[in-house]
């Protein structure tokens, strides 16, 4: 996977991170990669769906992803202010990967 404009320094700041991104509540993981920069190989963290449903999700769009994460792919995002209050994330992502294939076609 390429990525493009997507790293950045965060030193000492992982714990913040990981509360932006839902970790302790089974959003995301933050999980080890090795990533290439000008010819060398080093150590990185990159943040995936959590393992509880990122495969079902992943199958649920037709098995594929984003190799990147664009201006076009954040217009796809819903803010939390314009999602229904009584459902959590985790709620919204149940959801959707069972609401089946037909429904992801017509939207």
């Amino acid at each position: 996977m390429r990525l493009r404009r997507a790293l950045r320094r965060f030193p000492g700041r992982d714990d913040r991170m990981d509360e932006l991104e839902g970790v302790t509540k089974g959003h995301y993981e933050r999980l080890p990669i090795q990533i290439e920069i000008d010819g060398r190989t080093v150590s990185a963290e990159a943040y995936y769906a959590h393992r509880s449903y990122g495969e079902a999700l992943w199958k649920r769009n037709g098995e594929e992803g984003y190799n990147c994460y664009t201006e076009k792919v954040a217009k796809g995002y819903v803010k939390r202010k314009d999602r229904p209050r009584h459902l959590t994330f985790l709620d919204q992502i149940r959801l959707f990967v069972a609401s089946g294939p037909d429904s992801a076609q017509s939207g």
